[in-house]
């Protein structure tokens, strides 16, 4: 079996909610950046949601299928994009206007990013405890 085949067969190996999730709400949320590269937040989020996709490419293609260390990488991106999309809606002195586009894309990503970083945040913890196994291929040991 393809490792292309084996990783979308694990991913449909998730539960129904979760891949309903990551298909229309996490990532057209993050994706929604790189066409709204004109303002600040959107530049950051498609920057960060290229970021992450290549990072889980990486760790999918190494493993063979999706596992709980996908999480890490949200961590490490996501929080600090949460800072500054928290500075720039809330705090911003001296900078230009923010609209209204802008805005309501940033209370978004803030949004749906916190859900999954409260998921990811689980999951890493589990990781880290030793359940590193691939979704859809219980007897195949992870590289990470």
């Amino acid at each position: 079996m393809g490792r292309v085949v084996r990783i979308f067969k694990s991913y449909f190996s998730l539960p129904v909610w979760v891949q309903i999730w990551v298909a229309f709400i996490l990532a057209p949320a993050n994706f929604a950046g790189l066409w709204m590269m004109d303002l600040p937040i959107g530049y950051w989020t498609g920057l960060t949601a290229l970021v992450v996709i290549g990072s889980n490419t990486v760790l999918m293609a190494m493993n063979g299928g999706l596992s709980k260390v996908l999480a890490i990488p949200h961590l490490i991106f996501w929080i600090p994009l949460h800072g500054y999309i928290v500075w720039r809606l809330f705090f911003q002195e001296g900078g230009p206007a923010i609209g209204s586009t802008e805005y309501v894309y940033g209370l978004i990503v803030l949004v749906v990013n916190t859900i999954s970083l409260l998921f990811d945040v689980y999951d890493t913890a589990e990781w880290a405890k030793g359940k590193k196994g691939i979704a859809g291929f219980p007897d195949v040991k992870p590289v990470v």
